[in-house]
């Protein structure tokens, strides 16, 4: 199944044999043609099951309200893949939205450099510690989770400020911090490249 995060123009039809279990598969999927102009895509039912029957009998209402039909998906807030991924954004956007005014002026240069964050927690204008307890509290962290996530938090921190001292002068100070803020959600994985090379032929090459 073709799905999430392809984006390939000339991939623009598809074909379903059999609709897929849920209504986010089944948009997802679809919506992977259709890119840059139109797409077409085609739905083969199978006649012998009760719901897809009933999918090809309420085709135009299906369809008017697909999006509605997504089902919940459940999160746990505090699952440590998400706070993995997640916490160096919040950590640069601490550093810029929470703090940022405390480094401002003529002399200073942007925080983004990995160098220039280094000076300020080295001059005390940020604080380690300041910034792990904003953003627990704004993230209203639970008493049973706040000592991991707090840990968790000041531990990125320490990690990318020791990797500033060992960059060059133009580096981010996001670049320093691991994981990297994410820039979207395709970040959550690692991506690869597929190219088609002939008839049933795939070369799969990973970034």
């Amino acid at each position: 199944m073709i799905s999430h995060g392809v984006d390939v123009d000339r991939l623009n039809v598809m074909n379903f044999f059999g609709m897929p279990f849920s209504a986010a598969e089944y948009i997802q999927s679809s919506s992977r043609v259709g890119r840059l102009v139109c797409g077409c895509v085609f739905v083969v039912y199978q006649a012998h099951k009760e719901r897809e029957r009933s999918h090809y009998q309420r085709f135009l209402k299906y369809h008017e309200f697909a999006n509605r039909l997504v089902e919940p998906v459940p999160l746990n807030r505090w699952a440590s893949r998400g706070l993995y991924f997640t916490a160096p954004g919040l950590v640069m956007a601490a550093i810029f939205a929470l703090y940022g005014s405390r480094w401002a002026g003529a002399s200073h240069k942007s925080l983004w450099l990995a160098k220039e964050v280094l000076k300020a927690f080295d001059q005390r204008a940020l604080v380690v510690g300041d910034i792990v307890k904003a953003l627990a509290n704004a993230l209203d962290v639970e008493p049973a989770d706040r000592e991991r996530v707090e840990s968790h938090l000041e531990r990125l921190i320490r990690e990318g400020l020791e990797r500033a001292r060992i960059v060059d002068s133009k580096t981010g100070f996001g670049h320093c911090m691991s994981p990297e803020p994410m820039q979207s959600l395709r970040d959550v994985e690692e991506s690869f490249n597929v190219d088609i090379l002939g008839p049933n032929m795939w070369y799969v090459e990973a970034d």
